[in-house]
C-alpha cells in the first residue's frame, strides 16, 4: 500500500504508530465502545471496550472580537479545528508486540447467515499499513466554534460567547479477520479468513450548547460520554457512521470447503450502521508516554454497551 503521509513515531520503533510528516501535535489515549447493526443479518452486535491512541495535532485557532472576520463560521469570535489521528490498541498483548498497534483484541460475534444459520465467529479489525509498515490512522475532524450574541445563520440566535460543535467528520480503513468459527453449533477451523478494506465513515449531529437540555451538553464524564446523543471533541460523545464490508476471502476449513460466501452472507454489505461512544480526542494528556496504553494495558473505563432491540431509524 502506498505511503500517505505519516512517519514511524521513533519512539517505539518497529511498532508502525503513525505521526504525520512535518506536523506537531499531543497524544491521547482515549477508549471507545461501538455497537454495529449488521444489515444482511438484520441484527446489531457489538464491540468489548476497545483501547487506542490518538495523535491530536495543534489546534488551528481564529479569534475576531469584532465578529465579522471569519470566513470559516460567519458571526463567530472564536473558532478553533480539531484533528486527530487514531490507531487501535489490541491490550491483550504486550507493549512491545508487533501485533499490539493497528489490531484490536478478538471478540465474538454471533450472527445468522441466510436467514436461519447460526454463525458465531471470533473476530479481529486490523488497520491498513503503508510500504514502511507504518499504521493508517482513523481520522476525525471538528471544529469548535463560540458566537458573538445573536450572530450566525440559527433559528435560536446564540447568546454572548455560546459554543457550537458543527458535525464531525471521520474516515478510516480496517481489515476484518475471523480466527475462529461455528456454524449451526459445529467448530469450523479457518485460517486466513477476512475481508479486507472495510471502509469507515463518521459525523455527529449539530450540537448548539444554547438549544439542548442542559443534562445533554459533554462533561468528559463516561456518564456523559454514554447518554448523550451529541460529539463534542474536546468531551467526547457519540459518532455515527457506516461501515462498508467487502465479500470475505480465503475462508477455507481443514477439509477444504469454502465458506467464504456464508460469512459474505453473515457480514458483508454497505451501509452498515455503527455507533461510537468515544472519550475526548481534543484534551492532551500531559503525560505523554508513560501512560497506559503505551506502557501496559489500561483497565476498561466503559461497560460494553446493551444491544437495542430495533433496527436504526
Amino acid at each position: 500500500m502506498a505511503d500517505e503521509g505519516y512517519e514511524e513515531l521513533p519512539q517505539f520503533p518497529g511498532q508502525g504508530i503513525p505521526v504525520p510528516a512535518g506536523v506537531t501535535g499531543t497524544w491521547l489515549t482515549p477508549q471507545q465502545s461501538v455497537l454495529s447493526y449488521l444489515a444482511s443479518a438484520r441484527q446489531w452486535t457489538r464491540t468489548p471496550t476497545l483501547q487506542a491512541v490518538a495523535f491530536k495535532r495543534d489546534t488551528v485557532q481564529l479569534n475576531d472580537l469584532t465578529c465579522r472576520r471569519i470566513t470559516q463560521a460567519p458571526g463567530a469570535m472564536q473558532y478553533r479545528e480539531y484533528w486527530a489521528d487514531t490507531v487501535l490498541v489490541n491490550g491483550e498483548t504486550a507493549p512491545n508486540s508487533s501485533r499490539r498497534y493497528g489490531y484490536t483484541q478478538s471478540f465474538v460475534v454471533r450472527t445468522v447467515a441466510f436467514g436461519s444459520v447460526p454463525v458465531e465467529a471470533t473476530v479481529a479489525l486490523e488497520q491498513p499499513r503503508d510500504s514502511r509498515g507504518v499504521v493508517i490512522p482513523t481520522t476525525v475532524r471538528q471544529a469548535d466554534v463560540r458566537y458573538c450574541e445573536g450572530q450566525g445563520d440559527f433559528e435560536v440566535p446564540p447568546p454572548y460567547g455560546a459554543k457550537r460543535y458543527p458535525p464531525a467528520a471521520g474516515a478510516g480503513r480496517m481489515d476484518v479477520r475471523i480466527d475462529r468459527l461455528k456454524v449451526d453449533g459445529v467448530t469450523l477451523p479457518v485460517a486466513g479468513c477476512a475481508a479486507d478494506g472495510a471502509t469507515l465513515t463518521l459525523t455527529s449531529r449539530d450540537y448548539q450548547e444554547w438549544t439542548i437540555p442542559a443534562d445533554e451538553i459533554m462533561d468528559q464524564s463516561i456518564e456523559s460520554i454514554m447518554r448523550t446523543k451529541y460529539y463534542a471533541v474536546t468531551g467526547g460523545g457519540l459518532l455515527l457512521g457506516t461501515l462498508d464490508v467487502p465479500a470475505f476471502a480465503g475462508c477455507v476449513t481443514d477439509d477444504g470447503e469454502d465458506i467464504s460466501a456464508l460469512l459474505t452472507a453473515s457480514v458483508s454489505g454497505e451501509g452498515n450502521t455503527v455507533l461510537i461512544r468515544t472519550e475526548s480526542l481534543g484534551e492532551p494528556n500531559p503525560d505523554q508516554f508513560a501512560v497506559c496504553p503505551f506502557v501496559r494495558t489500561c483497565p476498561d473505563r466503559f461497560s460494553v454497551p446493551a444491544l437495542p432491540t430495533a433496527p436504526p431509524a
